[in-house]
């Protein structure tokens, strides 16, 4: 999901689910394991699950997984970044947003 309605955007899906955050950690594990090194969470907008994107993030690292972010930027929060932000390798805001 996004919280914009960008003409040229192809993230279309409007009832898309989530993993649980359980599900989702046991997944970047078996990745991990099987040697992935880099994970970018992006959307739509990544940021309007802002919990479960922190704790994805902080548990990638915690991995040994390098991690980015792709967004529109319009939902990031200094709270968010204090807690998180040292989690992150790589920041993209997309300009066309």
């Amino acid at each position: 999901r996004c919280n914009y309605s960008c003409k040229f955007c192809f993230h279309t899906s409007t009832n898309g689910t989530l993993a649980d955050l359980s599900d989702a950690q046991r997944a970047m594990k078996l990745l991990r394991d099987e040697g992935m090194i880099r994970v970018n969470f992006s959307g739509g907008e990544p940021f309007l699950q802002a919990k479960w994107l922190g704790a994805m993030c902080q548990y990638s690292h915690e991995l040994g997984v390098t991690v980015s972010i792709v967004s529109n930027g319009s939902k990031i929060t200094d709270k968010w970044m204090k807690q998180f932000g040292q989690y992150v390798d790589v920041l993209a805001i997309s300009c066309d947003s």
